[in-house]
């Protein structure tokens, strides 16, 4: 039998692993009305990235900050409701996912 991991590329998965054990990551206020702060502490990175997903899952945002400890959120023109996050480090290591609520 073939195994998915078998049959893709290498360089597909090649994710650079990041020791995530001492990140920190505190998204407040959530929920949210306007604005919300993602704080990152523990990471060594010169940049974040975040990616923001509605719940069906398509991707309605996307933040790059050259701060490497905090993005700000605005709504902007997203509904109130539930949305997921990603978070990069570096454009290469994903340092954390969660959930964000607006009012």
């Amino acid at each position: 039998s073939t195994h998915f991991c078998d049959t893709v590329p290498p360089s597909y998965l090649s994710i650079n692993p990041l020791d995530v054990s001492e990140t920190t990551i505190k998204v407040y206020p959530n929920p949210f009305m306007h604005q919300t702060k993602v704080e990152v502490t523990g990471v060594k990175s010169t940049k974040l990235r975040i990616q923001i997903f509605n719940i069906a899952g398509l991707q309605v945002e996307e933040i790059v900050s050259e701060n490497n400890s905090e993005i700000y959120i605005q709504r902007k023109n997203l509904n109130h409701g539930i949305y997921f996050y990603r978070l990069w480090a570096d454009d290469q290591s994903i340092i954390g996912t969660g959930k964000l609520f607006i009012d």
